[in-house]
């Protein structure tokens, strides 16, 4: 301990991040569907509150669920759909975007690569089935645009055994309580 008598501040700030970091912070050091985390004000936007601008390129990239690696945003010249959360002057928006109007969390793709202890029941079809339960709680989906909210990879069975589901990917508003599920985004299936 240091005789500064300005130390007693450092030795505060020490405390307060200490205990914000308790609970560890997220993989991606981003809260995926955190209800908490501000939309972007501006009316012809309807994404989470963003520095940088947003450009037709990377929005192209989001809906393909994948990063371009020859991708460089100081190279992007494509069009400019948001200028920035904290953009304060006039903007005319290129091309009409719904703004998202749900509040709360938003459906998610979230992901259990290890779901060999996991109890799945799966009622109707996948990838669109009527029920899924994890360990016996019934999960909530959330259907995408084409209707799809789970897919499910299974072990082969051993010796006439049933079969076990290796990972399961579902489309809902929470991840099952049960198990070490990631927010993930799939391809969209061909």
């Amino acid at each position: 301990m240091s005789n500064r008598p300005d130390r007693h501040i450092v030795d505060a700030i020490d405390r307060l991040v200490d205990e914000q970091l308790a609970d560890g912070e997220p993989c991606g050091g981003y809260d995926y569907g955190d209800p908490g985390f501000p939309m972007c004000p501006n009316p012809w936007c309807g994404e989470e509150w963003h520095g940088l601008p947003i450009t037709a390129r990377m929005a192209e990239m989001r809906w393909h669920g994948a990063l371009d690696p020859g991708y460089r945003y100081h190279a992007d010249d494509s069009v400019v759909l948001c200028p920035g959360s904290a953009f304060e002057g006039e903007f005319r928006a290129p091309v009409p975007r719904t703004r998202r109007t749900r509040r709360g969390p938003r459906p998610q793709w979230w992901c259990c690569f290890h779901a060999h202890d996991l109890a799945i029941e799966v009622e109707g079809e996948v990838p669109s089935p009527a029920r899924v339960a994890v360990n016996g709680e019934d999960i909530e989906l959330a259907p995408d645009g084409d209707g799809i909210s789970a897919y499910v990879r299974y072990e082969t069975a051993e010796s006439g055994g049933a079969a076990r589901a290796r990972w399961i990917v579902l489309r809902a508003v929470r991840p099952p309580r049960t198990g070490v599920w990631v927010n993930w985004r799939p391809y969209h299936p061909e």
